[in-house]
């Protein structure tokens, strides 16, 4: 080894982080939309049941599940990874 320079040395294949370039791991705008309302339904509900207010619970239980429709829209608009096949 004496003169290679490895850029990431416990990188064995030697290919870093191109072998990983197809792979977005759900790193899309329609993931992370999806995940920012299904949060904050959530917080909303949570806050909520901490207040005893049961209008704001309700409306935190609808926000979550609203997150997959979000999730479902943005796909078909084209910001996910929708065709994109599992390995």
């Amino acid at each position: 080894m004496s003169g290679q320079h490895n850029e990431n040395p416990g990188d064995k294949h030697g290919g870093g982080q191109a072998q990983y370039a197809g792979d977005s791991h759900g790193n899309t705008p329609a993931a992370w939309t999806a995940v920012v309302v299904g949060l904050a339904g959530f917080v909303v509900g949570g806050v909520g049941l901490m207040i005893g207010n049961m209008t704001v619970f309700w409306i935190g239980v609808i926000l979550a599940p609203l997150a997959l429709v979000v999730l479902g829209v943005m796909n078909k608009m084209g910001y996910g990874n929708e065709g994109e096949t599992r390995h």
